[in-house]
């Protein structure tokens, strides 16, 4: 035990604990650190006891007592205090805790065998610990923790101590209070910040870089940082605060279930490792040194039960995160977790617009293609040169494709049989004069290419496209002239009418270079080159075969000897005269037939284009005879009973007059075969038909968004553009397989409105829907073995048909189907746009889809974000409302307002915890409240007792119901936890009396996020409460301490000592009593101006007071001396000093304490004149004594001296 102390350590000790809880006060007051704080209050605290070592513990939300301050413990035992885990009860600072009244047990040898003491033995006997002294802080009768001070003493502790404790324990209570206080609403600012980026923002490197620092910031960690998946589900870091950000390029990437945050990845909940450095998972441990970090908690981002990431943070010490902090950075990692999933939504939208621009962009070139197609084809029939045609598709091409330049021509032979081209159209890309000569004077006639071993040369020899992204590279590049354009890229096509190829197109310098997609879109193009090509040699025939014939008839004065034209010669009475074999032949009938001299054939007759007949008065010849004028460019066509189709002539008459009378003397006839003309042209014309029917169908895929109404204008335009009988669309049901016509245009006598067809296992339909492509049946002819529908289809008028399958995502969901009423209607070109036809729907089908999924998507992000603008503007209302009855009514009302309901009501838990009564509530609940209802009952009860939510569709038929007939009308009811950590406080509950109305995945996902806002409202409003008596208890705490210094005032202004307080810096006085004031004759103002310096006499006394004050502030001893002081008036006085540093004001000053001693030097100065003169008497007696001896001797001989003499002596007389 300690001894008793002499009464000037008392005081000095009593000195240094009123000084501390000055710092504490003051630091409570001005700080929210508290950390600093509670090492501070512990440090001072152990000094002034003279504890061994001493423990600061915190109570945590799930009642464990985590340690903040430990002082005096080895590191081996401070790690296992921490590892403990100790709950409130255990050990002797968790029965405090759980007592909440101190405990000083002066002898620990004894005693520590209970069960809850047990954990805390081993730690003790390390520690040597003999005694303990234990004190709880509390805050209005709630443990926030305790301050444990432990010696190795028996019976070491005081009262004193005790006393001095648990005064700084209410201190550190208020400290604690007003820190958590303020973090819970620093908390809710950061959370509400969080919810408006979100709804503000779709930045989300922004908003994560937020959520990152806040958390960092919050937790007071050294490190934070987000992790999410990439491509290869791999998880990289995409934001990070403090050393992680610094550091960010040397922490690899992780898969799942790999290091810490693989593994949280991986299971799905939080994980805590307290020491990262030595944990085996760790695959950063080297780096987890280098920059110090030590502990780890990592939270999944989970977007519905789906983890999407990871949300980390290091500690530069060891750290146990507590079950509220876990809490709070699950929050932020929801709102992560519900940004990451705006962004991506939002980034989805994009792409959908950005493809169906893409899209509409594509349909506007195809559009533009046709049209150029359209025009070339008019250009061609309307005799138009063939350099302007081919140049003006060539101009088309560049623009589609944005090349730089290219050319289109015709593949020829040699007589050796080797293939080279001739231009038709090509770029200008001449680099000086003279090639820029030479290209001007052969580009009309056409440039010709005869080396093979170039990137065009490919083409020819292979037959096959050739795509070069890089030609300096490509073998088949060859040699550039000198000076010619650089070539970036390349694209050589070849075109074929048939199987035969006659030529290609060449294009370069595409920005971005070329691809097959291209080839596939400019096939139209190159169908359209081909044909153009082909009727070009068609045309150079024909004009070939004139030429000749005029060569011939100026060669040969004979016009019998021509054999190109057929020629008919007519006298003025109309009857023939003569015709040439050529005539004949294309007449297909005989000289004699002619002349009328053998009869005709019956089955041999003319007609028009139209397909009427062509009498005979209406031959030009007739026409000429009778008229005399001539007749050109008729076209006839002659049919037989050998030939199914009519052979076409292009007939010119004209007249031959006698020269001498002037009259009509005879009319001749020339005509020419022009039926592969008329075949040439009749295919053109169907595919200009045909391109009118894609040009129309594919603007309406443009603007059609309803696929009901592009499948009915589908099948009327190619009804009324494309010469088809019937068009109808059906669809296949997936579970019957049967196919429902859902739209149709044409002849159709029954109608197939609300008609199932049966695809019978031999159709046309049901083989292109199980095989996947287009079916054609060209002639539909009676008893030859086509089905049963053949009969039918003849019967309609059908003579031909074709179904083309339409597929959405790969999968065959209906069919497009044609009938011709002409035989071998559908020819290879037709089926192959055809088929693109049914490609384009099946496009446009799947685009409407997505654009519909699109829109969907977009309305739920639109409610999504509706919901939380609906859930912030609620949030902050509810947290501006502290006052709980206000913040309860708050909390129902909005609650209803979200989901649209008036009905709802709250209750709350009573603090004794066996009953939860109706504090608000609205509606049908507002006769209700002070309903009481004890655990389990009801549907509130139940949600009680299970901690979870309950959603009931129909009240009424709900086992769990109440039997109170007030409930009755309820439909449907949904009730949710309020809680304040893991602990149910209360029950929202929200119903519905509509019937049929229930709450959707929506609405509960809403109001679950409502419930959690409304817990830590509801928190906040009973901590604003508490704060508020805090605030009133501290008023009357402060009021205390302001008495006890009027007191103290008092005492020190009667005392007789001056005492007087010196600033350590300026040495200037900075208060002093009335004992001071009077003694040196100042006043109070007067003196607080002046220095220690000014009442110095001596002039080496000022170095004795710098050497004295600085022992004081270094040393911190305490010193007395003597010394003279000088009045106000000049005059001395003796005055004993002393002096010590204490705490005042918030600093450190010097405390002098004087006593005049001008009496006490008085009386010491009488004392020593007095001792003086006894010294002078002592030495005067002494003297006299030893004359006295002297004199006796010499007396006693005088007198023997008188006695013997005579009495006449002198002697005698004398």
């Amino acid at each position: 035990m300690r001894g008793e102390l002499p009464l000037e350590e008392v005081l000095k000790k009593q000195n240094q604990k009123l000084k501390v809880i000055n710092i504490l006060a003051a630091e409570v007051n001005r700080s929210l650190d508290l950390g600093k704080i509670l090492g501070y209050s512990l440090d001072k605290a152990g000094e002034i006891i003279g504890a061994d070592f001493a423990s600061l513990l915190l109570v945590s939300q799930d009642q464990t007592l985590i340690p903040k301050v430990l002082k005096g413990i080895p590191g081996e035992v401070a790690r296992e205090i921490q590892e403990l885990q100790l709950k409130v009860g255990e050990g002797l600072d968790g029965q405090v805790v759980l007592s909440k009244q101190p405990l000083l047990v002066e002898d620990l040898t004894n005693g520590l065998e209970g069960g809850r003491l047990i954990k805390i033995k081993k730690i003790l006997e390390r520690l040597q610990a003999s005694s303990y002294l234990g004190v709880p802080i509390l805050s209005r009768d709630e443990a926030l923790g305790v301050i444990g001070m432990g010696s190795r003493e028996k019976g070491y502790f005081t009262g004193h101590d005790l006393e001095f404790l648990i005064t700084l324990a209410n201190h550190l209570g208020i400290a604690i209070k007003k820190t958590h206080q303020y973090q819970l609403e620093r908390e809710l600012s950061l959370l509400a910040k969080s919810q408006q980026l979100i709804a503000s923002s779709l930045n989300l490197k922004e908003v994560l870089a937020f959520i990152v620092d806040a958390c960092a910031d919050l937790m007071k960690v050294s490190a934070c940082h987000i992790r999410l998946f990439n491509e290869d589900q791999e998880l990289v870091v995409v934001a990070a605060s403090g050393a992680y950000k610094e550091a960010l390029g040397e922490f690899r990437n992780l898969k799942i279930g790999e290091s810490f945050s693989g593994w949280v990845v991986a299971h799905g909940e939080p994980l805590i490792v307290p020491d990262v450095t030595s944990d085996e998972r760790n695959v950063h441990a080297p780096l987890s040194r280098k920059y110090g970090f030590k502990s780890f908690l990592g939270i999944p981002l989970m977007i519905r039960e789906k983890v999407i990431g990871v949300l980390g943070m290091n500690t530069d010490r060891t750290r146990y995160f507590s079950e509220e902090e876990i809490r709070l950075i699950s929050s932020f990692a929801g709102q992560a977790a519900l940004a990451i999933e705006n962004a991506r939504l939002y980034t989805l939208a994009q792409q959908e617009l950005a493809e169906r621009k893409r899209v509409e962009e594509e349909v506007r070139n195809f559009h533009n293609l046709l049209d150029s197609i359209r025009l070339a084809q008019s250009q061609f029939i309307a005799d138009a040169d063939p350099r302007m045609i081919f140049d003006g598709l060539l101009n088309v091409l560049l623009s589609l494709t944005q090349s730089e330049y290219g050319f289109i021509g015709e593949i020829l032979y040699t007589p050796e049989g080797d293939p080279y081209l001739k231009t038709h159209a090509i770029t200008n890309v001449a680099w000086d004069d003279p090639p820029r000569e030479f290209d001007e004077k052969n580009a009309p006639t056409g440039l010709e290419f005869y080396n093979l071993k170039t990137l065009l040369g490919a083409v020819l020899t292979t037959g096959g496209p050739v795509i070069s992204n890089d030609p300096s590279a490509d073998p088949w590049q060859g040699r550039l002239p000198k000076g010619h354009p650089p070539l970036n890229a390349f694209l050589g096509i070849p075109f074929y009418p048939g199987e035969k190829l006659i030529g290609m197109v060449g294009i370069a310098n595409r920005p971005g270079g070329y691809n097959e997609e291209l080839i596939q879109y400019l096939q139209p193009f190159l169908t359209t080159c081909a044909n153009l090509m082909e009727a070009y040699r068609n045309d150079q025939r024909r004009k070939q075969a004139e030429e000749a014939l005029r060569r011939g008839k100026e060669r040969f004065q004979s016009i019998y000897e021509a054999v190109a034209s057929g020629i008919v010669v007519r006298n003025a009475e109309g009857s023939v005269v003569h015709a040439n074999e050529t005539g004949c032949k294309l007449m297909g009938l005989t000289l004699d037939q002619l002349q009328g001299r053998a009869p005709l054939d019956p089955g041999w007759h003319t007609i028009h284009e139209d397909g009427s007949p062509f009498p005979l008065e209406t031959y030009p010849i007739m026409v000429t005879a009778r008229t005399g004028k001539p007749v050109h460019n008729v076209v006839m066509g002659i049919c037989s009973a050998e030939s199914k189709e009519p052979r076409w002539i292009l007939v010119n008459s004209e007249p031959i007059f006698d020269p001498d009378t002037g009259l009509l003397k005879e009319a001749v006839a020339t005509f020419v075969d022009i039926t592969e003309r008329k075949q040439a042209e009749e295919k053109i014309r169907r595919l200009n038909r045909l391109y009118s029917v894609l040009s129309q169908i594919n603007e309406t895929i443009v603007r059609v968004r309803d696929v009901e109404e592009l499948y009915r204008r589908t099948c009327r335009i190619a009804v009324e553009q494309g010469w088809i009988r019937m068009a109808w669309v059906g669809l296949v049901d997936s579970q019957t397989l049967l196919v429902k016509p859902v739209a149709h245009w044409g002849f159709e006598e029954r109608g197939l409105d609300n008609v199932w067809i049966y695809p019978g296992e031999g159709e046309l339909i049901a083989a292109a829907i199980r095989e996947g492509r287009y079916l054609i049946r060209n002639s539909i002819e009676p008893d030859a073995g086509q089905g049963p529908s053949s009969e039918e289809a003849l019967r309609r008028g059908y003579r031909s048909c074709a179904v083309f399958p339409l597929r959405v995502g790969g999968q065959v969901i209906g069919t497009l189907n044609f009938y011709a009423e002409e035989p071998y209607f559908f020819n290879e070109e037709e089926i192959r746009l055809l088929e693109a036809l049914s490609g384009d729907i099946s496009f446009a089908i799947e685009s409407i889809e997505q654009e519909k999924q699109r829109k969907r998507a977009e309305e739920r992000l639109r409610q999504q974000n509706e919901y939380l603008a609906a859930l912030h503007e609620t949030t902050l209302g509810l947290m501006n409302r502290l006052e709980l009855s206000n913040l309860l009514e708050a909390l129902v009302t909005r609650a209803g307002a979200l989901v649209g309901t008036q009905h709802g009501y709250v209750r709350l838990v009573e603090p004794g915890g066996t009953e939860m009564v109706m504090k608000v509530g609205i509606g049908i609940f507002s006769k209700l409240i002070g309903h009481r209802l004890k655990m389990g009952e009801g549907l509130g009860g139940k949600v009680w007792q299970t901690g979870q939510l309950i959603a009931v569709e129909d009240y009424r038929t709900w086992p769990g119901r109440l039997p109170d007939s007030r409930y009755q009308i309820l439909h449907a009811e949904v009730a949710l936890p309020l809680k304040s950590g893991h602990q149910v406080t209360g029950v929202l509950c929200l119903g519905f009396l509509e019937e049929g109305r229930t709450f959707g995945d929506e609405e509960i996902a809403l109001l679950i996020r409502f419930a959690q806002l409304a817990s830590i409202a509801l928190d906040n409003a009973q901590l604003y409460t508490s704060a508020q008596q805090e605030l009133a208890e501290r008023i009357r705490t402060e009021e205390t301490l302001r008495q006890n210094e009027e007191r103290y005032r008092m005492v020190v202004e009667q005392v007789a000592e001056g005492i007087f307080l010196v600033d350590v810096e300026t040495k200037r006085i900075v208060e002093s009593n009335r004992a001071f004031q009077n003694l040196l004759g100042y006043s109070r103002e007067e003196i607080l101006g002046l220095t220690i310096y000014d009442f110095v006499f001596v002039a080496h006394d000022r170095e004795s007071i710098d050497r004295n004050l600085q022992n004081v502030l270094t040393k911190k001893y305490h010193f007395a001396s003597e010394r003279q002081y000088r009045r106000k008036d000049g005059s001395l006085v003796d005055v004993e000093i002393s002096a010590n540093l204490i705490f005042y004001g918030g600093r450190e000053v010097i405390c002098g304490v004087i006593r005049d001693i001008t009496e006490r030097k008085r009386i010491e100065a009488e004392r020593l004149k007095v001792s003086k003169l006894e010294s002078i008497g002592v030495l005067a007696g002494g003297i006299a004594h030893d004359f006295n001896n002297i004199l006796t001797a010499v007396l006693m001989n005088i007198s023997l001296a008188k006695m013997y003499a005579p009495p006449q002596d002198k002697i005698s007389k004398r």
